[in-house]
Parts: structure tokens; C-alpha cells; sequence
């Protein structure tokens, strides 16, 4: 505590009420203690021509900042943000040719591949094969557009999903990108294009 406030008194004011001739210890021990907090009092010493928030003097803020180490809930630290590992994928076409030349360029990659051509059979294959990543067809047989991807994104919030379409308008990709897909795949496409979407995955 700095000699020239060690031995000043000061008037505290709140509202209508106050203490007089608190000594600075007193005063600096209660703000410590939170007895007197941001907002609330008011105080006048020799030397200041009115009464003054306390937080706004520099011999008082120090006491405050003390209070706010110990008090407030420290900011929660950053996650590491590793790169995902991708090795199990789920295709999930109506096309079932399709379906296996994926499999076959992904295979021949090292990747892991399974495949299913309805909703149905890809809930199965999400709960057998637990994958990393789904490529996903827009449209399916039994299932309206994006309502089999708005259920994996809310079961399966984990997995990872490339919505791959002919159908893909701007406001359908608007649409999967609110319900958190990863990338968006344009039929026709060609392997290179899909191994870079998928390698982005890899590194997010």
C-alpha cells in the first residue's frame, strides 16, 4: 500500500447513508472482501474535490482487481483442435454402382467403406460400422431431402458428413450448412475431387 494513502481517511457514501472516517486499511480490507463492490458506494478523502467511485481511483482499483482474481469464474481454455482422423466411411446412395466405385477409389486409399442405399440401411450401417465420415446423397427413396440428414446431425453428432447431390441449389447448400455438414460434393464428380473433400475433414 502506498505510503501517501496508507494513513488517509475517507468518507464513504451510499445513498443516503455512510461511514465516516474510515482509515484506508479498513477501506481497502473491505473492497478485498467484496464488502463494497463496483457501483454501489461512493467516497471522498483530502485531496478530491467530491465524492468518486472508488473502482475509479488509481490507488483503490488494485483492490478490486483482487477481488476479481479470486471471485470471477476464470475464461475457460481453448480446445486443442486436432485433426480428425478419418479411416471408417459410410456411403449412403440410391445408386448402387455409384456406391461401389466410391468404395473402390476410397479402398484403394486405405479408407474403410461400407455402403447403403436407403435411410434405413444407413441407420444400420451408422450403428454396425460406427463411421468416421458419411457421404451423403440428397436424395433418397424413402426420405425427404434433408430430413435424413437433420436426424444423423442430431443422433450422431459426432460422425461427419459430405452431402454428394445433382440436386444441390444454392439454398439446399444454405440449408445443409445450418445443419453442420462438412463439405458438399457435386454430381457428377471425380475422385480427386472427393479425396480433397474428404482430406479437408482430415484437417478441421
Amino acid at each position: 500500500m502506498p505510503e501517501k494513502i496508507k494513513d488517509l481517511r475517507w468518507d464513504i457514501r451510499k445513498g443516503y447513508a455512510g461511514y465516516r472516517s474510515v482509515s484506508t486499511p479498513v477501506l481497502t480490507k473491505w473492497i478485498k472482501e467484496g464488502k463494497i463492490k463496483r457501483g454501489e458506494v461512493e467516497v471522498w478523502r483530502s485531496g478530491l474535490s467530491g465524492f468518486r467511485r472508488p473502482e475509479a481511483l488509481d490507488e483503490l482499483k488494485p483492490y478490486f482487481e483482487i477481488w476479481d482474481k479470486k471471485h470471477l469464474p476464470e475464461k475457460p481454455k481453448e480446445k486443442i483442435r486436432r485433426p480428425k482422423k478419418i479411416r471408417n466411411i459410410l456411403v449412403i446412395d440410391d445408386e448402387k454402382d455409384l456406391c461401389s466405385l466410391i468404395a473402390e477409389v476410397l479402398s484403394e486409399k486405405k479408407y474403410t467403406v461400407a455402403t447403403a442405399n436407403t435411410s434405413r440401411q444407413g441407420i444400420s450401417r451408422i450403428k454396425k460400422n460406427k463411421p468416421d465420415l458419411i457421404l451423403l446423397d440428397l436424395k433418397l427413396p424413402d426420405v425427404k431431402e434433408t430430413e435424413f440428414l437433420s436426424r444423423i446431425r442430431k443422433n450422431y453428432q459426432e460422425i461427419s458428413v459430405i452431402m454428394i447431390s445433382a440436386y444441390g441449389t444454392e439454398e439446399i447448400k444454405k440449408e445443409a450448412k445450418k445443419l453442420g455438414v462438412s463439405g458438399f460434393v457435386d454430381k457428377p464428380f471425380t475422385p480427386e475431387k472427393l479425396l480433397k473433400e474428404i482430406r479437408k475433414i482430415s484437417r478441421k
